[in-house]
């Protein structure tokens, strides 16, 4: 039971860091996307980065393992990607900033999207880190 309640806490964390709304405008730029369409790829980045944590450390409150992930990443985001999971999480931060920084020219408010995909790991590491200093 406390387990479950454990994981439904870091989701639920996670989950509502994305989860603020703003109005969003109509206007259309020259790539024919509005403001919402940028959000929605915004939230899209981030729901990638909240949910790979959550299926592949928080369900086992694995930090030790999300910490040593947490570390490939950012190697990963300074150089060459190690691993896959980092390669992925690297081609997720760079979509998330090329549409943040598009949103941006374009006049969009983007002071309510959600973090970044690979913010949103380091969210995770941070929440399992409190949690297991807890326990302790």
């Amino acid at each position: 039971m406390k387990k479950s309640l454990f994981i439904s806490t870091i989701l639920a964390m996670l989950l509502m860091t994305g989860c603020t709304s703003t109005s969003s405008g109509s206007t259309l730029n020259d790539n024919n996307k509005s403001c919402a369409e940028y959000r929605k790829n915004a939230e899209q980045a981030f729901n990638f980065g909240a949910h790979n944590f959550y299926k592949t450390y928080a369900v086992s409150n694995n930090f030790d393992g999300a910490q040593a992930q947490l570390f490939l990443i950012e190697k990963g985001l300074e150089g060459s990607s190690i691993g896959s999971f980092a390669r992925e999480y690297k081609k997720a931060e760079t979509f998330y900033n090329q549409t943040v920084s598009a949103a941006k020219s374009q006049g969009c408010d983007v002071s309510q999207y959600p973090l970044s995909p690979v913010n949103a790991f380091r969210k995770g590491v941070k929440i399992l880190k409190e949690k297991n200093n807890a326990k302790n």
